[in-house]
This record gives structure tokens, sequence and C-alpha cells, in this order.
């Protein structure tokens, strides 16, 4: 069992890899980044976890 979970980009995983022109399943480059997405861009939205979203907000309401 590996630490990779899903594609940073593109959201593949082991269970559901994504696939280059010649159907060859992608494999893991980086714990969050797949060989089919290396070197394209990343998405423009991030997703934060509760922790830092709370973090976010207090840090933004205490400069208020």
């Amino acid at each position: 069992m590996n630490d990779y979970t899903a594609c940073r980009v593109c959201g593949c995983t082991d269970d559901n890899p994504c696939t280059d022109d010649d159907g060859i399943p992608c494999a893991w480059l980086q714990p969050d980044l797949c060989t089919s997405c290396a070197g394209q861009a990343e998405p423009a939205v991030r997703l934060f976890s509760e922790a830092e979203a709370t973090r976010i907000i207090r840090a933004m309401r205490a400069g208020q």
C-alpha cells in the first residue's frame, strides 16, 4: 500500500487512473501528481481543510 491518494491536477487515483493517447495508464511521479499531468497547470482553486480555513478566517478578522 502506498501513500498516494489523488492527483492534484486531474484527480485520478490508483483505482481510476487517467490514460495517455496510447491508452497507457498513468503512474505516480510525486505523491499527489501523476505522470500524465506533469508539466500541466494546476487548478486555480485550492481546497482548504476546516482547520486551515479557520486559521485563515481568524487571521483575516484579526487584521480588520
